[in-house]
């Protein structure tokens, strides 16, 4: 009788910050993924981090949704570690990568395991993108972009194989760095289970922000988020006397978060948990969503999973993402995209085709299927099947995740 083959032993390297709830896109990309992977029969999988996020119980916080798998820790703390290793390459992680046949990080970071091999998840380029150059005038984002030249040839260095979330994004890593020697592979973004099932639930028994009719910003009030652009369209909401509202969702920056205050048909509400946004997302009459960059647009899916109309920017993955199954527009037009979230506010025939189609879309992506590509680059890397991770980084993400 065969036996089967011994089980891929996978080391999820995490920095455990980005994964506690209420979390970001990354943040639930970590989540997912490493759940996802965790859950599959031939796969044994423990977490890495540092020993300074266990409680006195000796687990990650209450917010952690990963705090039930089985974990390592290293004695260091983190943001010492981290900062370290992106500028000098060390600490190396070979000790605690002994054992494991590969190790993965769901989000950006260098991992020096020695011979076990590594895939590390780059969701962006955005510090570094020379597309993008208004958003680094700050002397913080001037730093931020030094810091990520520094670091970013020494991640492609360490990592067998470079995961990332869009194939715009594989297509911006390749012009901003030689990765010739280091296959970058999209495995895409899928769609948590709350968001689709949000659609059973008639809008008017959803929780909302208030009376009003409004469309949702999911993302936070951030400048490359298109903070300004969004904020002009509630002022034109206001100024043709409509009733709607822009509401934001996330963390705002200070700056616009005091424009938003003297704007009017603009609502900040804050970051909020999944089970919120939900509700919230199938109550609205549109998403909002004029980003200047997104490494993927997760917002957007989760929207057209909760059976609610997109209004985004065509701009770096959203089309990809979006397609046809929402309005994509210059992220810069405002009256053509105050006239897309009135027609959506109005009902009718127009809302409920993009309602379907968007729908139909958001299905293609899950989480499942990322992490079948995930595991897939895994086992290439384990077993140092070059050809294949060469084969695998010519894939497009062309049928979701």
């Amino acid at each position: 009788m065969t036996q089967p083959p011994d089980p891929l032993k996978v080391r999820a390297y995490l920095e455990p910050g980005r994964t506690l709830e209420p979390v970001t896109g990354v943040g639930r990309h970590a989540n997912a993924m490493v759940r996802a992977l965790a859950e599959r029969p031939e796969v044994t999988l423990d977490l890495l981090f540092s020993r300074g996020w266990l409680g006195e119980d000796g687990r990650l916080p209450a917010n952690a949704p990963l705090r039930d798998l089985p974990l390592r820790t290293y004695a260091l703390p983190e943001r010492f570690s981290e900062r370290l290793r992106k500028l000098t390459g060390r600490p190396s992680l070979a000790r605690h990568a002994a054992g494991a046949d590969v190790v993965y990080a769901p989000a950006d970071a260098i991992l020096p395991t020695g011979p076990v091999p590594a895939v590390v998840t780059l969701h962006d380029v955005f510090a570094v993108d020379p597309e993008f150059p208004a958003h680094r005038t700050t002397p913080a984002a001037r730093r931020l972009e030094r810091r990520w030249r520094t670091w970013l040839p020494r991640l492609f260095a360490c990592s067998d194989a470079v995961l990332t979330v869009s194939d715009d994004s594989r297509r911006r890593m390749r012009r901003l760095t030689d990765t010739a020697d280091t296959p970058v592979i999209v495995v895409g973004n899928g769609v948590s289970p709350v968001f689709y099932q949000i659609f059973e639930k008639p809008p008017a028994d959803c929780r909302r922000p208030g009376p009003w009719p409004y469309a949702l910003a999911v993302g936070g009030l951030q400048g490359r988020k298109g903070a300004a652009e969004m904020l002009a369209v509630a002022a034109e909401l206001a100024r043709r006397g409509s009733e709607v509202r822009v509401v934001f969702v996330g963390r705002p920056e200070p700056k616009w978060e005091q424009v938003a205050q003297q704007t009017p048909n603009a609502v900040v509400a804050g970051p909020i948990g999944d089970e919120l946004m939900a509700d919230y997302l199938r109550a609205a009459d549109a998403q909002l969503f004029l980003s200047h960059y997104e490494g993927f647009g997760l917002p957007a899916l989760e929207a057209m999973a909760a059976g609610t109309p997109v209004v985004a920017a065509n701009n770096t993955s959203l089309p990809e993402v979006v397609g046809d199954a929402g309005v994509c527009l210059a992220a810069t037009d405002t009256g053509a995209a105050t006239d897309a979230i009135l027609a959506f506010a109005d009902g009718g025939a127009m809302r409920e085709d993009y309602v379907q189609k968007g729908r139909a879309r958001a299905a293609r992506f899950t989480w499942a299927a990322c992490a079948e590509r995930a595991f897939q680059v895994l086992t290439a890397a384990a077993h140092h099947d070059a050809a294949l991770l060469r084969e695998l980084a010519e894939r497009p993400l062309t049928d979701g995740g």
